[in-house]
């Protein structure tokens, strides 16, 4: 059976509002945000100019967002900070160097995979535009 155009927008839209609740259920306030997520959000907000409207469909995106791309990180970061001494002694043995080479390879292809698809849900929210000033902003170093 062929599913029509208009089916798959349905279903397309379907699975992005489930996915915006499943959003706002994991940004409530009972589930705080860390200090470092809380500045780039109120940073990445104040560039961005957007009505209070906007604020609200956007932040719990956004929080999501920073949760998943942490977690992502966290591939690699964790077993580099594990082996910190080693690596910056330069006593690495064989085996952990690849195993860091092999965290690194694994943590860039989740990121991808979270920015590829976070931005279409910050597409419907806010534009390309300012998606793309969004995630630009998002990689600013923040002191």
């Amino acid at each position: 059976m062929k599913l029509t155009e208009r089916m798959r927008i349905s279903v397309a839209s379907m699975g992005l509002m489930l996915l915006a609740a499943f959003c706002l259920l994991c940004t409530s306030p009972g589930m705080a945000q860390t200090a470092k997520e809380k500045t780039r959000h109120n940073y990445v907000l104040k560039q961005l100019k957007l009505d209070k409207t906007m604020q609200s469909k956007f932040s719990p995106l956004f929080y999501a967002y920073l949760k998943e791309l942490k977690a992502a990180k966290d591939i690699y970061d964790k077993p580099k900070n594990q082996h910190k001494s080693l690596i910056d002694g330069n006593k690495l043995t064989e085996a952990q160097a690849k195993m860091l080479i092999d965290a690194h390879w694994k943590a860039d292809g989740k990121e991808l995979e979270v920015k590829k698809k976070y931005t279409p849900l910050f597409v419907g929210v806010i534009g390309q535009q300012k998606t793309y000033k969004m995630f630009r902003l998002a990689n600013d170093k923040l002191k």
